[in-house]
């Protein structure tokens, strides 16, 4: 089969190889690739976080990138009662230490699977699962929400939007991937939403479900929560330069004491003024990596399947353009999510 590798967990040189099939394991299922879609610095992830790979590293056939993906079920695991059958059409994500989907057939484990939407395109599937997961995590794990206000049990979501209409939430990057599913979850489940993006992202962002939005091309989060009064959950999702505080300082002035100030970008307690040392003492403060969870995908999947959510795509390109795409996400030029077909 075809696939793509790195060939050092230091080199961005992506090589075209032939594999083997992989072969049928206990608890993971054999995918036939439809599509994948880079993450920002994935090629860095081995050299960045040595301590969530093997110890001496990845094996190079074993360096497949792709953690997210789509693809129709090949075959089952070799022991345990399958709840996939073959032919399925399933989307994923998995940990960055297993080979990813730049090829035509990978293993994913069962708990990493859930069905693809109907809704959805290959192409779309393909590039929801990373970034949805981060946003839901993010709101309703680590965060002040309750997911049971997106449920199908009445009473059960009433008591939870009820909670929820409490919360006010501030979401930086809302116009990006990540940041795009926040403002959706956070809004459907009944929350204030303030979104951060530039103006002439505004309008999406408010469609989105924000019910309003700071331009900070013009204003400062801070300077906007000294009017409009500190909120109770932070979710920051927004690319900062390395080195550079005062994003995270401005963050850390609109969270009440109490509140909860997440990050999947920078640890909030790295950035955090002296003033939050004296005033913000009960805030919990915390930068999380995503969990590749089928459960919370499966959730996710009936979310955008009865609400046509789809994801923000930039490009969908072919197989022979793989480095193109990966190039295209590092350097920060996608506007969206970059698609590579791998089978259609």
């Amino acid at each position: 089969m075809k696939a793509v590798i790195q060939p050092s967990a230091t080199s961005h040189a992506l090589e075209e190889k032939t594999l083997p099939v992989p072969a049928p394991a206990a608890d993971s299922y054999l995918i036939h690739i439809k599509t994948t879609a880079p993450c920002p610095g994935e090629l860095d992830w081995e050299a960045w976080f040595p301590c969530v790979f093997p110890p001496g590293g990845l094996e190079p056939d074993n360096r497949v990138p792709g953690t997210e993906g789509a693809g129709v079920i090949a075959a089952l695991p070799t022991s345990g009662t399958p709840t996939f059958a073959i032919g399925d059409e399933v989307f994923f994500r998995v940990e960055a230490s297993l080979p990813g989907a730049t090829k035509d057939y990978t293993l994913v484990p069962a708990i990493n699977l859930a069905p693809k939407p109907k809704s959805l395109s290959w192409a779309e599937a393909g590039a929801t699962p990373l970034s949805s997961l981060t946003a839901w995590q993010g709101i309703f794990e680590h965060g002040t929400l309750d997911p049971a206000a997106l449920g199908t049990d009445t009473a059960t979501a009433d008591v939870a939007r009820k909670h929820n209409s409490t919360q006010r939430v501030l979401i930086t990057g809302a116009s990006g991937g990540v940041g795009n599913w926040a403002v959706r979850f956070a809004a459907a489940a009944g929350a204030y939403v303030v979104a951060v993006c530039s103006g002439a992202k505004a309008a999406a962002v408010i469609t989105a479900g924000a019910a309003e939005a700071i331009d900070y091309t013009t204003s400062s989060v801070g300077e906007w929560a000294k009017v409009e009064k500190e909120v109770d959950l932070i979710f920051d999702a927004a690319p900062t330069r390395s080195g550079d505080t005062e994003p995270m300082a401005q963050l850390w002035s609109a969270i009440k004491d109490g509140g909860t100030l997440l990050s999947v970008v920078n640890d909030p307690n790295s950035g955090k003024p002296s003033t939050a040392t004296q005033n913000k003492i009960h805030v919990k403060a915390k930068w999380f990596l995503v969990t590749p969870r089928g459960s919370d995908l499966a959730r996710i999947g009936r979310l955008l399947d009865g609400r046509d959510w789809k994801p923000i795509l930039d490009s969908v390109v072919p197989w022979g353009q793989y480095t193109d795409a990966f190039k295209r996400v590092d350097e920060g030029r996608a506007r969206g999510k970059v698609v590579i077909t791998v089978n259609i």
